[in-house]
Order: C-alpha cells, then structure tokens, then sequence
C-alpha cells in the first residue's frame, strides 16, 4: 500500500498522526488559537484521505 505523505513546514508530524488515527479508526481533536492554521490543517488532511480513498489504498470511507 502506498502511503500518502502530507507536506506541511510546521505540522508535519501531528498531521501523519492524524491520519493513522482514522485509519485506526479513533477521534483525535484538533485545536488551536485564532489563526493558528486549524482550518488549513484539517482540509490539507481530507484531501489526503480522499486522494487516498479514491485510489482504494484505505479501509474507510469518507461520507
């Protein structure tokens, strides 16, 4: 399986967690300060997991 590396300067690592907790299936909260990048953060992680989805490299599904 090919994994889908996502490329951000400062979050690099909290964001890769991210991913393995849903693909674990789990909750994970994201937060943050007013202008802190929550919002890019989070929509940077569903287009990985989508792009990830439409090439049938994941066990879940994004509704």
């Amino acid at each position: 399986m090919v994994e889908k590396k996502l490329n951000f300067s400062k979050n690099s690592i909290e964001a890769q967690q991210v991913i393995e907790l849903i693909k674990q299936g789990k909750n994970f909260l994201l937060s943050g300060g007013a202008g802190s990048g929550k919002t890019y953060t989070l929509v940077e992680i569903l287009k990985a997991l989508t792009e990830c989805v439409n090439r049938n490299e994941t066990p879940f599904a994004i509704n």
